[in-house]
């Protein structure tokens, strides 16, 4: 936890002053950091600005914070919309948190071909859950900036994107050049297939709307690593 995130729960008793309650960020200042009465936290609002945060008290169920000014602003996002096919629900959360922490400005889950329909019923993709694992993305890249999550559970997701040579899908290949310009402003998609691939008519699909293709080698990987790997390699 590289930055402490502050959250519509935590309660506001004064102008600069705040009370946390939430047990995981307790437990991490006490045990992980060693933090005690006069130290200083780095702290973020979320979706907010970052600065720093003195504590007052340290108990077993509360943390108590005296704000200074937060007036530095949260890093910028990579202009970058992930579109995954779903992944198994064991990893979904991890893909949230590591996506957040690359500072990706989209993320989106859909449903493909070649997809396991049965992932849809996981809690893993909850709302609740959603936002702890993104939660966990911020305070390691010591953000604030929530991206945005959409899923889309019904077949023809790929069949509604427009067609635009700024959407790129990943496949197995020999790997291209890193893109000219990978910090553009200008909104990029990336689609990441499934484990089992892309079928021949959604590849079909993506010559028809124009998108271009990034190799990643011709190992197959699971739909995390392609995702990080390509984000890496062509968009940072």
């Amino acid at each position: 936890m590289n930055l402490i995130i502050l959250q519509e729960c935590d309660e506001l008793i004064g102008p600069r002053t705040l009370i946390v309650r939430r047990e995981r960020v307790i437990k991490h200042v006490r045990d992980i950091l060693r933090a005690s009465a006069k130290d200083w936290l780095n702290v973020g609002r979320l979706n907010g600005n970052i600065g720093r945060a003195q504590i007052e008290a340290l108990g077993d169920r509360s943390l108590t914070l005296r704000l200074e000014k937060l007036v530095t602003l949260a890093p910028k996002k990579v202009p970058l919309h992930v579109a995954l096919a779903i992944p198994r629900p064991t990893v979904i959360g991890r893909v949230l948190q590591n996506l957040c922490a690359m500072g990706v400005t989209q993320i989106t889950f859909f449903q493909s071909a070649l997809s396991e329909k049965t992932y849809w019923s996981s809690p893993t993709i909850k709302e609740d859950k959603i936002l702890n694992a993104l939660i966990l993305g911020l305070e390691q890249a010591r953000d604030t900036c929530l991206p945005q999550v959409t899923l889309h559970q019904e077949s023809g997701f790929l069949m509604k994107l427009p067609a635009n040579t700024d959407t790129y899908v990943g496949e197995a290949g020999t790997p291209k050049a890193p893109l000219k310009d990978p910090a553009s402003a200008q909104l990029r998609t990336l689609l990441i297939g499934p484990e089992r691939g892309w079928t021949s008519k959604e590849v079909h699909l993506f010559a028809s709307k124009n998108f271009q293709m990034l190799p990643l080698g011709y190992r197959q990987l699971k739909v995390e690593n392609a995702a990080y790997g390509l984000i890496a390699r062509y968009f940072l």
